[in-house]
């Protein structure tokens, strides 16, 4: 295939991290977390004020999905995908921060 659907891509990659939440799966959060990556490697904030920040439909912009368009529910799919993986890459670094000694001391009775 010679181009993504951006749109589709997101919105797999917010599938896959909330299938990681379930399963544990880390192939699911690491193929999420290159979804998301090649998206925003897509995504122009330097260029026309009217199309900065903007998500195609697909990548290249000439592909078959969107073509030459800057879809809204693409954006927001895109947004959705990155907040999600920002709420994953939070509760891993909650976890991470317990170890054995701080969790022992926060169940302890007395």
């Amino acid at each position: 295939m010679d181009w993504s659907c951006l749109t589709g891509a997101v919105q797999i990659a917010h599938c896959w991290f909330l299938l990681f939440g379930i399963t544990n799966g880390v192939k699911y959060r690491d193929t999420a977390r290159s979804t998301n990556q090649f998206a925003r490697s897509t995504i122009v904030v330097d260029r026309l004020q009217e199309t900065a920040g903007g998500v195609r439909g697909s990548f290249p912009v000439d592909a078959e999905h969107g073509r030459f368009e800057f879809l809204n529910w693409a954006a927001k799919f895109c947004i959705d995908a990155n907040l999600e993986e920002l709420d994953v890459e939070a509760m891993y670094e909650r976890k991470s921060s317990l170890t054995p000694a701080t969790h022992a001391s926060s169940t302890t009775r007395t």
